[in-house]
């Protein structure tokens, strides 16, 4: 039998229906709880993946509120410059455009 090797990596205040990754350290997540005022938020969420003494943990980086529609699906393609997220929202399909920039520790720390 195979040794148990999961773990929770970050946690969400609303429920997930897409998650996608964006390169090998970073992934978004994107759902919530719809039209139906309940106070669960409807989001997207991008997190960054760092290893602290052999043990992976994420956290948000940015977050965007998608107001009183909830993702439900969506598709992430990288045109070489950004990504592109394709999101299912009711019966409408909107797309956002993430562009990031991923700095180095060694810059920040010499005042690069």
């Amino acid at each position: 039998m195979a040794s148990a090797k999961g773990g929770l990596l970050a946690r969400s205040d609303f429920p997930l229906y897409a998650v996608k990754a964006l390169d090998e350290r970073h992934f978004l997540v994107a759902g919530g709880g719809g039209a139906a005022k309940t106070g669960v938020p409807n989001a997207i969420e991008v997190y960054e993946v760092k290893f602290l003494s052999e043990k992976a943990v994420a956290g948000s980086i940015c977050r965007h509120d998608t107001g009183s529609k909830s993702i439900m699906n969506g598709c992430v393609v990288y045109d070489g410059r950004k990504n592109l997220f394709a999101a299912g929202l009711d019966d409408e399909c909107h797309i956002y455009s993430l562009k990031y920039k991923v700095g180095s520790p060694e810059k920040k720390e010499k005042g690069i």
